[in-house]
């Protein structure tokens, strides 16, 4: 028989129990919170050496799932390819070079292109080929990615879609030409005869305006005969933002036929703001202006360079905001330093 504790009835119990107090603070962080850390720790150590060593290798398992039947497999391939792509288009050495990998652009440039062929598609579809579009617009393999982008900013695609598209032609084009390998005469063609397209709708009214700034922004990025002659005619454009676009996509080109445009943004800087004035739209759009200075310094008439340099003076002391005040005064001395050059 197993012992039982015995008790001494007449032992005699105190009269007063000791007060029950609550734990302290500093017991509880003993207690539960630190040991929580420790887990916490050690649980996000695995995690993120999980992350390495899989990488590694499940990209291969990912691009063949994105071509699986099943619609819930194919999105989380995708979406893990993506990640995928955003980590290793941050290093400056990788050895996997999935944003150069083919295989990888075949995959998601595929799924994109299916998912651009529905007919009618609902909310959920719609933000799945919004996603595709940011993803691809990392990858790598131009004559792969350009293709699939002029699809999704053709004027039968969800607007969103288009947005991205649009500022994925952009990334994509601006990429090539700083890595000193421009996208070729082809795709140079294709892109240049689709954003014209962009830039030149009407309707609806109001969207047409936003796709004829963003395409507008895009052709800045491509270094054609065609689509400088095309920014040419956006310079009278109806809208304000188009013609910005337009002039710093020729400065981009040392093209000073957007001078005027130019004039007219540094004069709206320097006026006070309007009620109805977009209050991000007029930094950037001054911010370009100053940048657009700085390209065309050298390629300014006299007469250019100090009418910029009058305008800029009271942008340079009192414009609201301080970034826009130091690049104005640093535009001020490329302008007369220009000036000062035998």
């Amino acid at each position: 028989m197993t012992d039982q504790p015995t008790y001494d009835d007449d032992a005699a119990l105190p009269n007063e129990l000791p007060p029950v107090e609550p734990p302290s603070a500093g017991f509880i962080l003993q207690l539960f919170l630190i040991p929580a850390l420790i887990i916490g720790v050690i649980v996000g150590v695995v995690f993120v050496f999980g992350l390495m060593a899989s990488s590694q290798d499940d990209w291969r398992d990912l691009v063949q799932k994105v071509g699986s039947p099943n619609g819930d497999i194919r999105w989380r391939a995708a979406m893990g390819l993506a990640q995928m792509l955003s980590l290793d288009d941050k290093k400056e050495n990788s050895e996997e070079n999935l944003v150069g990998n083919r295989q990888v652009a075949d995959a998601l440039c595929g799924l994109l292109n299916e998912e651009l062929s529905r007919t009618s598609p609902n909310e959920d579809e719609i933000q799945t080929q919004a996603f595709l579009t940011r993803a691809v617009q990392l990858l790598r393999v131009p004559d792969v990615v350009v293709p699939t982008l002029i699809r999704a900013i053709d004027a039968d695609q969800d607007l969103e879609v288009r947005k991205n598209g649009l500022a994925a032609v952009a990334i994509v084009a601006n990429r090539a030409q700083e890595a000193g390998q421009p996208l070729n005469a082809e795709l140079t063609d294709a892109l240049t005869e689709k954003l014209t397209e962009v830039s030149a709708e009407m309707t609806p009214a109001d969207s047409a305006p936003l796709m004829r700034q963003m395409g507008a922004f895009a052709l800045g990025m491509l270094d054609s005969e065609q689509a400088t002659a095309r920014l040419q005619i956006l310079l009278d454009d109806s809208n304000p933002a188009t013609r910005a676009n337009a002039m710093i996509g020729l400065a981009r080109h040392e093209d000073a036929s957007g001078f005027p445009v130019l004039v007219e943004i540094l004069e709206s800087a320097a006026r006070a703001p309007q009620e109805d004035d977009d209050a991000f739209e007029r930094f950037a759009s001054v911010k370009n202006g100053i940048m657009a200075i700085e390209l065309l310094a050298s390629s300014l008439t006299v007469a250019q360079r100090e009418q910029l340099i009058e305008l800029l003076s009271p942008i340079e002391k009192s414009h609201a905001e301080p970034r826009i005040r130091i690049d104005a005064g640093n535009a001020i001395k490329t302008l007369n330093s220009v000036s000062e050059t035998p």
